[in-house]
């Protein structure tokens, strides 16, 4: 597409950011966890024109921060394993006690 100039008018964002939506795909998560992100300061985008985009320098420091342990927590495993054995007792109760 040209301008009144006689240049072209490029519809891909500028070299120094990305839109959020490739981003996305890009790195396979959902568009829910970006929105989590996004609303937790985790990951900050820009708003060109009602569309979210976000700068490569916030996408690398986003990946060094992961890599880095920074969200991380600790998994309680214990409560879901007497979740399970729980549960698994009620139903030999159940066909015990039928």
């Amino acid at each position: 597409m040209a301008n009144s100039n006689g240049s072209t008018v490029s519809k891909t964002a500028p070299p120094g950011i990305v839109a959020l939506s490739k981003w996305i795909k890009d790195v396979g998560i959902s568009r829910m966890t970006a929105y989590r992100w996004r609303k937790d300061k985790i990951l900050v985008t820009h708003n060109l024109y009602g569309k979210q985009y976000l700068t490569r320098a916030a996408a690398a420091e986003l990946q060094q921060r992961l890599i880095a342990g920074e969200f991380r927590k600790v998994v309680n495993t214990h409560s879901a394993r007497v979740a399970r054995e729980t549960k698994a007792t009620r139903a030999k109760k159940a066909v015990i006690h039928a």
